[in-house]
């Protein structure tokens, strides 16, 4: 879990510019914890 968060924060900086890109990567965390 940890590390995948960290991966995921990573990952969020290095694609900041993109809403889109970010609001994806917060609906595969749900579905991933769901």
């Amino acid at each position: 879990m940890g590390p995948f968060l960290e991966f995921v924060e990573k990952s969020l900086v290095m694609e900041s510019g993109s809403v889109y890109y970010i609001t994806k990567r917060i609906i595969v965390i749900l579905l991933y914890y769901n």
